[in-house]
């Protein structure tokens, strides 16, 4: 009875084969020699944790931290000197949400290093406030941050001569740290899951380009869950009880071993890729009723990485005493 169906349906046996073969299975592991490495928001969480990997694992390449938190940036770099050994790693102040800051540290980048390898794009911020609380300014800054200044440094990228004259599968990749948030959202993420659906939007269409354009350039698409930094600070949804939050250690561990094996698609936890699939086929009310009661009720507890404000944004201090002034 087996044989019987296979043999009716060998075209989609093939079919299936083929993609997961193609898609799923890891190419043989590639080597880093005298290689440029960028990671943005790398002076903490994950960022930070990618950064004493890599420089721990590959002492022949360059690692430059770009990060816009400056003091934070230059212990990151001492840090990582100290405990790896590695003496080329670099700290680039910028606001990733500045065109013009970008522009220029890229040129930095290039013109004392001559080329980026291994692009990873980590940045990214969450406020985890209602809608109706997010001024116009907080919400074009998160797009800026999350997703805008990603479409920048891939254009910068991947505008590269080298990018485009390579004849070695690999040697420039692009990695985009994502979320299982641009696959579900909930509430208190409107402009953090607006930035990440747009991103995996993005690097989707950028596939189809790019497979026939830049055939030898790697794209590897994250889509972690919650990772216990400080972005997500508070965050405490009941579904942690059955979906552990990850160690920022293990995610960097994931994330170097995707690009040294060129994955491209990969979610942290694994399962999640199932699981969203699932939720996706329920009903939309039962799909509400869930995310509210599993994940939603976590952003009560919310608190959020409280950095200094963007420019053009006001702190709740700030905008407390200019409230006072008015009065």
């Amino acid at each position: 009875m087996i044989i019987e169906w296979a043999t009716e349906h060998w075209i989609q046996i093939f079919l299936i084969s083929w993609v997961v073969l193609y898609n799923v299975w890891p190419q043989s592991r590639k080597e880093l020699g005298k290689q440029v490495v960028v990671i943005t928001g790398g002076a903490q969480g994950l960022g930070k944790q990618m950064g004493l990997l890599f420089a721990k694992e590959h002492a022949g390449i360059t690692l430059i931290i770009i990060d816009i938190q400056a003091q934070q940036g230059a212990e990151t770099v001492t840090e990582i000197k100290s405990l790896s050994g590695l003496s080329s790693v670099y700290y680039l102040h910028c606001d990733l949400s500045d065109p013009a800051q970008l522009t220029t540290t890229w040129s930095q980048i290039t013109s004392r290093f001559g080329q980026v390898n291994i692009l990873i794009n980590n940045a990214a911020r969450a406020l985890g406030k209602e809608f109706s609380t997010l001024t116009i300014d907080q919400y074009r800054k998160t797009i800026d941050i999350n997703f805008l200044s990603i479409v920048h440094l891939t254009k910068l990228f991947t505008e590269q001569e080298a990018v485009k004259e390579s004849l070695v599968k690999g040697e420039y990749q692009l990695v985009n740290v994502n979320s299982i948030g641009s696959f579900m959202a909930q509430r208190q993420w409107s402009d953090y899951g607006a930035s990440k659906f747009a991103l995996r939007g993005f690097t989707q269409a950028l596939r189809y380009e790019l497979n026939e354009e830049l055939p030898n350039l790697v794209i590897t698409n994250i889509y972690p869950y919650h990772i216990n930094t400080r972005m997500f600070e508070g965050f405490k949804p009941l579904i942690r009880k059955l979906i552990p939050s990850i160690d920022p250690v293990y995610a960097a561990q994931r994330i170097h071993r995707a690009i040294l094996y060129q994955e491209r698609e990969v979610h942290i936890w694994w399962y999640l890729y199932y699981i969203r699939i699932i939720l996706e086929l329920l009903p939309l009310s039962i799909q509400l009723f869930l995310v509210k009661h599993l994940i939603g009720q976590g952003m009560q507890t919310f608190v959020g990485n409280q950095q200094k404000p963007y420019a053009g944004e006001e702190s709740k201090q700030q905008q407390f005493k200019r409230a006072k002034k008015v009065q």
